[in-house]
């Protein structure tokens, strides 16, 4: 694998953080952010620093919604 796209999904801050180092670690290309977006994750509303797989309720339903467009890849 050379290049890898996440952008575009509400993905977990500390989940981006962790998949762009494996990444770097890899010599694996990252598309994680996009052009016209200043969101690129989400902070769950609690143990933001955790990776790991949440209810949808516990997170901001307004950011998940900004997700919700195209993406131009940066």
């Amino acid at each position: 694998m050379k290049e890898f796209f996440i952008q575009g999904n509400p993905l977990q801050c500390a989940c981006v953080d962790e998949l762009v180092m494996w990444a770097s670690n890899n010599d694996i290309k990252v598309f994680w952010k996009c052009e016209e977006k200043d969101v690129y994750c989400i902070f769950p509303l609690s143990n933001e620093n955790n990776c790991v797989k949440r209810p949808a309720g516990q997170f901001n339903s307004s950011l998940i919604e900004s997700f919700r467009s195209d993406c131009t890849i940066e």
